[in-house]
């Protein structure tokens, strides 16, 4: 620290926070992904900003958007400004028995940002089977972050005029066979 910034707080408070806010980045990127705020929705305008479908009663055939916000994605670097983001869906149906009852692999998202990305939200138009029967149902969302599965795993600081390598062993990313993989889940029925 230095003597203007042990005069002035908020200098420091704010380096400390960027600090914190960097090896959180760090740390989110050797973890497992986080899916959250699964929802089925007419529309999405953007992260955080969607209109859900007033109750999660479906009819087979229909058209639904499914909304998912992803943390703990890694963000390589491309280009001296630029990051890249690529992760890969796929969902799985469960009836009531926990029988499988449709899957689907979902497109792939390839996202590049000028800045390292502190939210990231997916939005999938997918349609419900057309041979569906009424009753209740599961559906299992699972995430694949392409970039930050074990082979290609190699966190950096972001921040400062050095690019250094962060060491970690090869087990501290949690992952499947070397897969980087977040999953939600979200019921509904079938009427």
């Amino acid at each position: 620290m230095n003597a203007d910034e042990a005069r002035r707080p908020t200098l420091r408070n704010a380096k400390i926070v960027r600090e914190i806010r960097d090896a959180a980045a760090e740390l989110a990127a050797a973890s497992k992904l986080d899916v959250r705020n699964l929802a089925f929705c007419e529309k999405v305008d953007s992260y955080g900003w969607y209109r859900e479908f007033p109750r999660s009663q479906f009819k087979p055939k229909q058209k639904v958007l499914l909304y998912a916000e992803v943390e703990n994605f890694t963000a390589v670097r491309v280009a001296d400004e630029s990051y890249e983001t690529e992760l890969q869906g796929s969902y799985q149906i469960f009836d009531s028995a926990s029988n499988l009852v449709d899957e689907r692999e979902l497109p792939l998202d390839l996202e590049q940002c000028r800045n390292y990305r502190r939210d990231y939200f997916l939005t999938y138009t997918i349609y419900l089977p057309d041979e569906i029967s009424s009753g209740n149902y599961r559906l299992e969302l699972t995430i694949e972050d392409k970039k930050g599965s074990a082979a290609h795993q190699e966190p950096t600081a972001r921040r400062g005029a050095k690019e250094e390598k962060v060491s970690k062993s090869p087990s501290s990313a949690s992952s499947y066979k070397g897969r980087k993989l977040g999953t939600g889940t979200i019921e509904f029925t079938v009427k």
